[in-house]
């Protein structure tokens, strides 16, 4: 007579089991879900501030100019029309033209000319 009852019915039964199912969900967005989030945020911003050490380091010249003239235009409120300086260093980029030294040695011979004949 009883044999109907015994027999396993599809569905859920609400039991103990209750209670983890419920706070499984919770429990996954708060120690799953937030800490993920959180470490892509990380993630993201230690990249940037890596991509800018590194462009620093590889051009230290190019890197003061861009930002100098980047600030200035943020103060100034203008759109920020600054080129991009070259990742590579190149040394001829920023090395003061040979004609300026040779005038500053001629102006030092000049200079020290006067001084022998005034003195």
């Amino acid at each position: 007579l009883m044999i109907d009852m015994t027999r396993p019915k599809p569905g859920v039964i609400i039991d103990f089991d209750w209670f983890y199912r419920r706070s499984g969900r919770y429990a996954y967005q708060i120690f799953v879900c937030l800490p993920a989030g959180i470490f892509g945020q990380v993630e993201r911003v230690a990249g940037a501030v890596l991509k800018h050490v590194v462009n620093f380091g590889s051009n230290p010249m190019g890197a003061m100019i861009y930002w100098t003239r980047r600030t200035g235009s943020i103060f100034r409120k203008q759109a920020c029309t600054v080129n991009e300086e070259p990742y590579e260093f190149d040394p001829h980029r920023y090395r003061t033209p040979l004609g300026f030294m040779v005038v500053m040695v001629m102006l030092a011979f000049v200079i020290i000319a006067l001084a022998s004949i005034i003195g």
